[in-house]
């Protein structure tokens, strides 16, 4: 049963169903260094939840907006939701766009990203769905996409 943007909505925001990024504490990476970057993190941390919520709901340009302006202070939940919105927008030829984004979550500290790095390197691996996730609405979306795809090519380096 395929569920629908509304569906995919009333689930984000549903009280029982905890989001592990939605971190208004700012309690990803390092930190914020000042209590201007604390204001600048927590503004990112809103605009994550803004994100999300147009994620969806299937709408991809508020979706953009507001996860990459997350994106900036390397929300690792909006890295990796913005390989989702990466994978909607561009559809075909899109493979190393959605790997920059899911390598970029996992740089971040996504956990997801991370037991998907095997999959963004040129070895032919191929990785079967989580028990346990971090991202449940939209992980398994950017894992069937990254399991479906060639690996990518080795960049060569003549000399």
């Amino acid at each position: 049963m395929k569920a629908t943007a509304r569906t995919l909505s009333q689930l984000l925001y549903r009280p029982e169903i905890s989001d592990v990024w939605d971190r208004p504490a700012c309690d990803w990476g390092d930190g914020p260094a000042s209590e201007d970057e604390r204001e600048r993190w927590k503004n990112a941390n809103s605009c994550y939840r803004l994100g999300s919520r147009a994620l969806a709901a299937d709408e991809l340009d508020s979706a953009t907006c507001w996860l990459a302006t997350a994106g900036t202070c390397e929300h690792p939940g909006a890295l990796f939701r913005l390989a989702v919105v990466v994978l909607r927008v561009l559809a075909a030829g899109v493979q190393s766009d959605v790997r920059f984004c899911v390598g970029a979550a996992a740089g971040a500290g996504h956990g997801d990203a991370l037991r998907m790095r095997p999959l963004l390197s040129g070895r032919a691996t191929r990785l079967e769905p989580f028990e346990n996730w971090e991202d449940p609405l939209f992980g398994p979306e950017i894992l069937r996409a990254l399991n479906s795809w060639p690996p990518p090519q080795a960049s060569r380096t003549r000399i």
